[in-house]
């Protein structure tokens, strides 16, 4: 039992490292001037943000509503429900009672 963890806990270290190692090896392969961190890239033409922001905001901001006002009424529909149980004991011990006497 005690061997078939230690195997276990190897195997587990060495599959983890394994791309650490990998990842360390990449990096020393690259000379600094091939390496993006250590050279300015110009960017080329004008920067234009692709996604409407107001449109995914509105629409974010309506799946929150439906999400909540479809919670609200979920609660109150058990609400309702236990409601009419708790009113359909209560009739019913009170049913109960009145034979017993």
């Amino acid at each position: 039992m005690n061997r078939l963890v230690i195997a276990f806990t190897l195997a587990l270290t060495a599959s983890v490292a394994a791309p650490v190692l990998a990842q360390e090896a990449e990096t020393e392969e690259a000379s600094p001037e091939e390496s993006r961190e250590t050279s300015f890239q110009n960017v080329t033409g004008p920067q234009v943000e692709d996604v409407p922001g107001g449109a995914l905001m509105i629409g974010a901001y309506g799946v929150a509503w439906f999400v909540l006002i479809g919670y609200v009424l979920r609660l109150a529909m058990l609400n309702r429900r236990t409601a009419l149980e708790v009113d359909a004991l209560h009739h019913a011990i009170r049913n109960a009672t009145e034979r017993n006497d």
